[in-house]
């Protein structure tokens, strides 16, 4: 394993590769529970803009780099609802796991085609 993952696999990293995203915003993380949820609905249409931008310009590395800004708005959005620890959003997303996708995923993949066209 590679020095990265092995560190991101500790135990003092409950969200494995995210969670140096989680440290990097604690500093502001009080800025950040101020945020209201029409905000970081706002914050997330603008990274799917810049996707779309990057996306146009053949700019695949910048695509990926938006999609990891879309995860800590999405980390943050957490903090704003009032889970404070990585611990938290790890049961969160854990329990959604195990609940919604473990064996769903072709029946959430119906329903996109079908409702959606996709």
């Amino acid at each position: 394993m590679g020095k990265h993952l092995d560190k991101s696999l500790a135990v003092d990293n409950p969200l494995g590769s995210m969670q140096p995203i989680w440290d990097a915003w604690t500093p502001v993380e009080d800025q950040v529970k101020n945020y209201t949820t029409h905000q970081f609905v706002k914050l997330v249409c603008i990274q799917l803009d810049e996707i779309r931008e990057h996306y146009n310009h053949g700019n695949l590395v910048g695509v990926t780099n938006e999609i990891v800004d879309i995860i800590a708005v999405c980390l943050n959005w957490f903090r704003q609802m009032g889970c404070n620890t990585p611990e938290e959003v790890d049961a969160i997303i854990r329990d959604r796991c195990a609940s919604r996708y473990d064996g769903q995923v072709q029946d959430i993949m119906d329903k996109y085609r079908h409702n959606y066209g996709l």
